[in-house]
């Protein structure tokens, strides 16, 4: 049934699927905002924070998806 899921980094080609996520969880079930832009900046940041060398933890923010390969 789960045998084919894999957890992945988010992507901008994601954007719509969060974003519908977002819109129909009850609110309190995740941490995403019901705002496109929103949404477009979390991937943005997790995208930058993946291509940082950190030598000491910041602002970095990690966003992953979990994907059907199926």
């Amino acid at each position: 049934m789960f045998e084919k899921l894999m957890i992945r980094v988010a992507e901008v080609s994601d954007l719509e699927s969060i974003e519908q996520l977002a819109f129909s969880a009850q609110f309190g079930m995740t941490s995403l905002p019901r705002d496109r832009v929103l949404l477009k900046r979390k991937i943005a940041l997790s995208k930058k924070s993946f291509e940082t060398n950190v030598l000491t933890p910041g602002d970095e923010r990690y966003l992953f998806v979990m994907e059907d390969t199926d």
